[in-house]
């Protein structure tokens, strides 16, 4: 489990480690910024837009071909990381290996339709080899040093290496390995001798010693007889990786740091050398003139030793990534680099020496969180790294690995990731914490860094990649795993936080779970599922229940999509966004029905979404698709960012950025700012406040018409509005306070209230009555005590049949275009945030029931004001 640092305590080392180490990184201000963008967090240097599945270093060390998941491969310059061209293959690589050819000018890769050879300057096919069999599972492809000669295999029983032209695809013979299983080879640098090692089982029959010595055994194999001319048994239970030195008479096996150096032609033993073995050894690299020999591993290490006398001669410590290249550049530099999810990392050996920039994430940043000063944004990413930034400057402090105790590593092995939805409890006194092997979920104590409670059942554990939400008061917790059937009705199973007991489960809601929400008073909970109609086609459904009595208050149900994330904007109103939905809706908890559509949202496939602090506002990422032009060029996708008026459901901002995905929002605190996480590892900060630097004095017809303006369904519109009033609160404070005035009605009575819900008990039917009408008429202002009231075990049959009833009457909506004009301008003398606009907002606080009033005291208490 992840020791739990608290978000002060965060803060406060960050802070500290920053003064002391001096390490401050500062956001390189290297490419355009797009429009809206004030800040971007990171750097987009040696960096994809998703996960890099191949790439390789061209012979001279200047530039890298990267493939990251798609039939685009980039041409990036190995100093500055920047694109230097691109081409489209027009598929998939099929082996996720990339050549350049030793002159640098042709590229060879892998695919359904064969082995192909482009020319890396302008991207044209130059010779395609017909596959070996479609039908069969790709093991590796292998180039000869000359780039004449090119190998690829075949895995499983039927398994063969066959060495071929790269020209015309003659081949030149055909390897017939003793291997039954997973197949790897190597081909010499002359390609007339190739190496095959893997997996071997004994099928249909007890093993053998033979057997059970195959995987650590390596063959080596003449092409042109395709006869086996030696065998060596390795001291490694498994090999992992086979090299030819540069003149052929030589081979290395590397596995589990036993590092062995054979002779070719007879499979004798010349030496052994002894390595870091913690870790898997990727890549082995002979010196051009053959005298060391080096290998990396994925821990970073990179060792080399002296051929001729075993000697180690250099070692260097780089970053723990999954897979390490080695490459020596024509001047005898020897570069180790790697791919670490979606970057390239370059470091020169034995120095050490980074040529990447070094900071900021590796990984795209799945959590996003603003400080409540706004002063800075903690984010946290796939790479398992919580960095805490700047949001004035940009600036990297030093970033915070949560660490476990020896305990809990030896349990549960090493965290990998910050692996839930939900990293802190809106009180930040509890933290989701989940395991590296994949066990399960618990909840700790942020205060005490100590496990409280698993979050486990009749279902079995929670595992990290389960739904899990606090309630809004941080008392409460739902914890649904996403997958458990779908044809069995689930048991949801809701906890109590402060007890570590379960509450009474929801049941009966079938289907995969995607999301849940709370809303803001913590009362109903809806949580969300799809599952498969007879008819075909995914039906999404949103159950909402009452948290008190387990009832289903409403069901809401979508043909042919799910709903990918869900938020309550109030008590009783929430958002939840359809992947593929023909429109995104806002729906009533209560009814189950669509309250208001979300404008210009047909056909949007969202990617995440945030609600801002005061939920004024309905943040989304709508993904988007490559696309290719006639003549073949790709044409990067466009992912819209909008930000939605929830009042209102029409966009009030709207961004776009190329060729990324968005892979997690977040609010300001103030609403002022929008920071975005890309698929690129990078976080952009988009600007929502767009005052006017030196603001003219506003004429009486011009106020006359803002406001007018700000009754406009137009969210843009209005907010233009708005800013205009903002820019000048001496002028525009004393117009709104003449224009808005408290609302009228009944005016909160604790006693009274109580006094009603008593006599819903009266043994007389007319005082009943009256108390029913006097809480119908009191509306929201008895919504907390009729709540609270429903909560007694001890309440009568009838007196709670009322009270289920007052619910409907009390629990309004806030809703409707006449609410347009008075909410705005509640945010607009919260946005102003003068003493006069705080008076004003104190005296809409003291009015009548209303959204207005209401409004109004959620903002003061935004302010501080009590």
């Amino acid at each position: 489990m992840l020791r739990v640092v608290r978000p002060a305590a965060v803060l406060t080392l960050l802070a500290s480690v920053a003064i002391l180490g001096g390490q401050e990184k500062k956001t390189e201000p290297e490419a355009k910024l797009p429009v809206g963008v004030r800040l971007r967090l990171g750097t987009d240097r040696f960096r994809e837009p998703s996960y890099i599945s191949a790439a390789a270093m061209s012979p001279d060390g200047r530039e890298i071909a990267v493939c990251s998941g798609s039939t685009n491969i980039r041409f990036v310059n190995a100093e500055t990381g920047r694109e230097i061209r691109s081409m489209v293959i027009g598929e998939y690589l099929r082996t996720n290996q990339l050549f350049f050819t030793p002159d640098g000018k042709q590229l060879v890769t892998a695919g359904y339709n064969g082995i192909h050879a482009w020319s890396v300057t302008d991207g044209k096919k130059v010779n395609t080899i017909p596959p070996v069999d479609k039908d069969r599972r790709d093991g590796q492809i292998n180039l000869s040093e000359d780039g004449k000669v090119v190998s690829t295999s075949t895995m499983y029983e039927n398994a063969l290496v066959k060495v071929m032209q790269l020209s015309d695809g003659a081949v030149l013979g055909t390897i017939k390995p003793v291997h039954n299983s997973t197949l790897y080879s190597a081909l010499s640098p002359k390609g007339d001798l190739v190496a095959t090692w893997g997996q071997h089982y004994a099928r249909g029959g007890n093993p053998t010693p033979a057997d059970t010595a195959m995987p650590r055994t390596v063959h080596i194999w003449d092409v042109k007889t395709a006869k086996q001319i030696a065998a060596v048994e390795t001291d490694v239970a498994n090999v992992m990786t086979v090299k030819f030195s540069p003149d052929g008479k030589h081979f290395a096996t590397v596995g589990y740091g036993v590092i062995q150096l054979w002779e070719a032609a007879t499979g004798k033993q010349v030496r052994r050398f002894a390595g870091r073995g913690s870790s898997n050894q990727t890549s082995i690299a002979f010196s051009p003139d053959g005298k060391s020999i080096s290998v990396s591993a994925s821990h970073g290490s990179v060792q080399s030793w002296d051929v001729t006398t075993g000697k180690r001669i250099g070692q260097c410590e780089g970053p723990t990534i999954s897979q390490v290249f080695l490459h020596y550049r024509p001047d005898g530099q020897l570069l180790a680099w790697g791919i670490n999810t979606n970057t390239l990392v370059l470091w020169e050996a034995p120095s050490g020496k980074s040529i990447t920039p070094v900071g900021g994430h590796f990984a795209p940043a799945t959590s996003l969180q603003f400080t409540p000063d706004n002063k800075h944004l903690l984010s946290c990413g796939q790479d398992g790294r919580m960095i805490r930034w700047e949001t004035d400057t940009g600036k990297e402090l030093e970033p915070v690995e949560l660490r476990e105790d020896v305990a809990k590593r030896r349990t549960y092995g090493y965290p990998r990731t910050y692996n839930s939805p939900a990293l802190f409890s809106p009180n930040c006194k509890f933290f989701i914490g989940s395991s590296a092997d994949g066990s399960g979920t618990s909840v700790w104590d942020a205060d005490k860094n100590q496990e409280l409670f698993a979050l486990a059942g009749g279902n079995g554990y929670v595992d990290r990649n389960g739904v899990i939400v606090f309630s809004p008061d941080s008392k409460k917790l739902v914890a649904i795993n996403r997958y458990n059937g779908r044809e069995v009705a689930m048991t949801l199973p809701v906890w109590d936080v402060e007890t570590s007991l379960p509450l009474p489960p929801l049941k009966g809601q079938k289907g995969d779970f995607t999301a849940a929400a709370f809303s803001t008073d913590g009362a109903i909970l809806t949580t969300c599922s799809y599952s498969y109609s007879p008819q075909g086609g995914q039906v999404a459904e949103a159950w909402s229940w009452d948290i008190a009595t387990g009832k289903v208050l409403s069901k809401t149900q979508l043909p042919n999509t799910q709903f990918m994330s869900a938020s309550f904007l109030d008590h009783r109103l929430f958002v939840a966004f359809a992947n593929n939905s023909l429109q995104q809706k806002i729906y009533d908890a209560l009814t189950g029905q669509e309250v208001r559509p979300l404008e210009g949202t047909n056909n949007a496939q969202a990617s995440c979404m945030t609600l801002s602090p005061d939920r004024r506002l309905i943040g989304m990422g709508m993904m988007g698709n490559n696309r290719y032009a006639p003549n073949g060029r790709l044409t990067r996708f466009e992912v819209r960012l909008v930000a939605w008026e929830a009042a209102s459901g029409t966009i009030r901002h709207e961004f776009n950025v190329a060729g990324v995905n968005v892979m997690a929002m977040a609010f300001s605190r103030d609403g002022r700012t929008l920071a975005v996480s890309l698929s690129d590892t990078t976080i952009m900060l988009f600007d929502l406040d767009q005052r006017p630097e030196s603001p003219e004095p506003l004429k009486p017809a011009d106020l006359t018409e803002i406001w007018k303006t700000l009754e406009e369904p137009s969210a843009r519109k209005a907010y233009a509005a708005m800013t205009s009033l903002i820019a000048r609160p001496a002028e525009a404070v004393p117009f709104l306070t003449a224009q808005l005035k408290p609302s009228d009605g009944a005016k909160p009575d604790a006693t009274k209230i109580a006094k009603f819900i008593n006599d819903l008990d009266s043994p007389r039917y007319i005082v009943r009555e009256t108390a029913m009408k006097e809480l119908e008429r009191l509306g929201g202002l008895a919504r907390d005590a009729v709540k609270e009231a429903l909560e007694k075990k001890t309440v009568s049959p009838e007196m709670r049949e009322r009270l289920e009833k007052l619910t409907d009457k009390t629990n309004k909506p806030d809703s409707g275009t006449e609410l347009l004009r008075p909410l705005r301008t509640v945010e607009t003398l919260e946005r102003m945030n003068t003493t006069d606009a705080r008076a004003h907002l104190q005296t809409l606080a003291d009015g009548g029931d209303s959204p207005v009033t209401r409004a109004a005291k959620e903002a003061l208490q935004r302010l501080g004001v009590r």
